[in-house]
């Protein structure tokens, strides 16, 4: 038997160029065939949720599944009649097979020159040879475009032809509600297109419990003469209330819902136009839980911080008083509101908000507390805590010696200035101030206290005339007082002085008369007392002495 090698490759590749032609144009038919059900079905498919949502108004969850779904759809279109076309095109003896179907007088014979063609040995040669020859001179003949799956194309490209027609038509007609609903079914953020279009003005609001709240909204296009609100709450009850418009403008519809205790979702109708859902969330007002004080004493007093009672609240001039609250719920922001002076202290958040309140001498009668939560919610009537100021008392003083208003010195004498003091928390300094007469300049001799401060103090200064300078001439009349400062540097320093004083220089002479004077008064007082008492003693005699009568 005879396998020689065969020589049919010039008249093998005409028939092979000829079917390579036929497998592009049946790629092309199945991709435009693809596109076309692509295209029809993407137009029926948001054509109904389109439909569906202008209808019953889709949530945007549902929009959201039968946009999943579309593109799902078309996902599935896309791999079966474009993907799978470009990665299993047509092989040579399917397209051969097409075209002997298509022309019953081929016989088998383009199949069969096909197949032996691509086998490199064959039993007869020769006829192997001729039939391809045969074949390729036959070729310019056959029906290739019968051959090509037409019908599949024609009928999804009619289709879609036809349905962007309508769809086109009915998109421009029902413009811009088309154009909005279509935006919706791509989920954007717009309301259904209506012939109201409903503009609700409060939205989402957060209310504190029993507060009042006004549901507004304006109605754009055709106006109708009332609307509706639906209530939903939070435990499943519903409630429909009628809007009726402002007196004012007839397009704006409110209505007020006094004394709102629970959580609501709620949406309005206007004519044909339905307003998206809003939350109207109710939360209690922001409180405090617990509120304690420390009055802050002064350095100067050496006092440790002491808590206060809020009823009790009698705090010393420059103090301050310490707050430390804990509201009932998340803050973000607290204030400290002063009564008298109108003024606001920020608190400052932690475990306890904290704050402090500077006591001044004057003026400040009270506080309150002032919260603002985390919904922008405000507390309501504060209380307001009493605040009494009591001022730091000024020290008091008293001069001992001399006791006589007046006193006569010489030139080179000595005066003994003796005073008692005293403060509640400390004596800060002591001053002896003169004056001469004539002058009104005054002249001050600071004590010293040696670094103390204390409380009470009772001291005697040795007071020599002949320090003052320029020296002193007799009947020279001075005028002196000592005055005593707290230690107070906050609201003081507190300050007391003795009544004034006064004294005369004159000569040695008379000085001793005037002591020769003083020590006669002094025997004097000292006779007359031993006078009086010799006398009770003579009385108290007498009476013992008596006898009783019967």
């Amino acid at each position: 038997m005879n396998t020689a090698p065969l020589n049919i490759q010039p008249h093998l590749h005409g028939l092979e160029q000829k079917l390579a032609a036929l497998r592009h144009l049946q790629i092309l038919v199945n991709i435009l065939t693809g596109f076309s059900a692509l295209l029809a079905a993407g137009i029926v498919l948001v054509g109904v949720e389109m439909t569906l949502d202008w209808w019953i108004e889709l949530p945007r969850a549902v929009r959201l599944v039968l946009l999943l779904a579309t593109g799902g759809v078309c996902g599935w279109i896309a791999a079966r009649f474009l993907i799978r076309p470009l990665l299993s095109p047509p092989d040579d003896d399917t397209l051969a097979l097409r075209i002997e179907r298509a022309t019953p007088g081929l016989r088998n014979r383009l199949i069969s020159a096909v197949q032996l063609g691509h086998q490199e040995r064959v039993s007869s040669p020769r006829l192997v040879e001729r039939l391809i020859a045969e074949t390729e001179q036959l070729a310019p003949t056959l029906a290739y475009h019968k051959a090509v799956h037409w019908k599949p194309l024609l009928q999804t490209a009619g289709a879609a032809f036809l349905l962007s027609l309508v769809a086109v038509a009915a998109f421009e007609r029902a413009r811009p509600a088309s154009v909005d609903l279509l935006r919706r079914a791509m989920l954007m953020p717009v309301p259904v297109p209506r012939k109201t279009k409903v503009i609700c003005l409060t939205q989402n609001r957060v209310i504190a419990r029993g507060d009042n709240i006004l549901i507004e909204a304006v109605a754009k296009g055709i106006t109708p003469p009332h609307g509706h609100i639906s209530l939903k709450y939070a435990n499943g009850q519903t409630q429909t209330l009628t809007l009726l418009p402002a007196t004012d403008d007839r397009s704006r519809f409110r209505r007020l819902l006094e004394n709102v205790q629970e959580s609501f979702t709620y949406k309005i109708k206007l004519n044909d136009g339905l307003s998206e859902d809003f939350d109207i969330t109710v939360r209690p007002r922001p409180a405090l839980a617990s509120l304690r004080c420390f009055q802050i004493y002064p350095a100067y007093t050496g006092l440790a911080p002491t808590p206060r009672a809020l009823g009790d609240l009698v705090l010393l001039a420059g103090s301050k008083l310490q707050l430390q609250a804990v509201p009932t719920k998340p803050l973000q922001r607290a204030v400290i509101r002063l009564a008298g002076p109108t003024r606001e202290i920020p608190m400052q958040p932690g475990a306890e908000w904290t704050g402090e309140i500077p006591i001044p001498a004057q003026g400040l009668t009270g506080f309150s507390i002032g919260l603002l939560d985390r919904d922008g919610l405000t507390s309501k009537d504060e209380t307001v805590y009493r605040i009494d100021i009591v001022p730091d008392k000024p020290p008091s003083v008293i001069l001992t010696h001399p006791q006589r208003r007046e006193e006569l010195v010489t030139v080179y004498g000595t005066l003994w200035v003796g005073f008692e003091a005293a403060d509640e928390y400390g004596i800060g300094a002591v001053f002896l101030h003169y004056k001469q007469d004539g002058s009104d300049a005054v002249k001050t001799v600071e004590l010293d206290l040696e670094g103390q401060h204390p409380k009470t103090l009772r001291r005697r200064y040795e007071w020599k005339m002949s320090a003052i300078s320029p020296l002193l001439l007799e009947g020279t009349s001075i005028e002196f007082w000592i005055e005593v400062r707290d230690t107070n540097n906050v609201t003081g320093p507190g300050v007391s002085v003795t009544p004034h004083h006064f004294l005369k220089v004159v000569s040695e002479a008379e000085k001793r008369a005037e002591l020769m004077s003083r020590l006669d008064e002094f025997l004097g007082q000292i006779g007359a007392a031993a006078d009086a008492q010799e006398k009770l003693t003579r009385s108290l005699g007498e009476l013992i002495r008596q006898k009783p009568t019967p």
